[in-house]
Formats: C-alpha cells, structure tokens, sequence
C-alpha cells in the first residue's frame, strides 16, 4: 500500500463521491470546520480526564475521519477510544498530539492538492 493510501485515501474518497473533486473539496473543507471544536472538547475530556467524553469525542472523529478518507486520523482516534476505555491518560495525551499533528498534515496535503 502507498504511503498516501495510509494517510488519506483519496482515491476510495473521490470514488464514493462519483469522482466529484468540487465535492470533495467542500466536504473537506467542512470536515475540517467541524474539527475545530470537536478537537477543543476533546482535549478538554483528555486534560480532565473524563473517560466517557474522551471515548465518545474520540468515536465521533474517528467515524466522521472514515467517511473523508482521512485513514491516519480514523486510526489515531480509534486508539484514543481504547485508550479511554482503559482509562490511559499518559496514552490519550500522546495520542492527542499524533491527533493534532495528523490533522495538520491532512490540511497542509489538501492544500498542495489544491483543494
């Protein structure tokens, strides 16, 4: 598998969409918008070490990061959820950082695309 096929898979995403790059790019583009305070009250569940918010925050970005294609998100955010499960703050903070930089590299490669 190519190294993009494990960050983002935007093949599988264009595919779903009919090959629609317009709509892909205003699909992302709110997926991203929608981040912002999803990610703000996950790193408030994390800090205050509220399990049951951390594994829900963590469950809603990993399936909305799935429907983008956004596969290194989708697999941060499903350790997140295991890691709240078991109740790993040290794990969850680590992760939280792999979640903040993996969100900013998918911006950073959405934008060389152009979208």
């Amino acid at each position: 598998m190519a190294y993009e096929e494990t960050f983002f898979d935007r093949e599988g995403f264009l595919e779903r969409l009919g090959g629609s790059e317009e709509m892909a790019q205003i699909l992302l583009e709110d997926f991203l918008r929608e981040m912002i305070p999803w990610m703000e009250e996950l790193q408030i569940a994390v800090r205050e070490q509220s399990w049951e918010k951390a594994r829900d925050g963590a469950h809603k970005i990993k399936g909305s990061a799935g429907n983008m294609g956004a596969l290194g998100i989708q697999r941060i955010a499903r350790a997140m959820e295991g890691a709240a499960e078991r109740r790993d703050a040290q794990e969850l903070q680590r992760l939280m950082l792999s979640l903040v930089n993996e969100l900013e590299r998918l911006r950073i490669y959405i934008g060389i695309l152009g979208w």
